[in-house]
């Protein structure tokens, strides 16, 4: 990396992030920053939701 990028601020820093479902905490309290130039993204695992009869 040139030393100017290690200089720059992050594209986006979320904080502190919680995403609940009902009493099910998917995401408890996470903090991450992605740098410009970046790609990111979560990926969860294979869950079956519906259930049949």
């Amino acid at each position: 990396m040139v030393e100017n990028e290690l200089r720059q601020k992050p594209a986006a820093t979320p904080r502190n992030l919680t995403k609940k479902f009902g009493d099910f905490a998917a995401v408890d309290n996470i903090s991450f920053a992605v740098n410009k130039g970046e790609i990111f993204g979560f990926r969860a695992a294979m869950v079956q939701t519906n259930r049949l009869p």
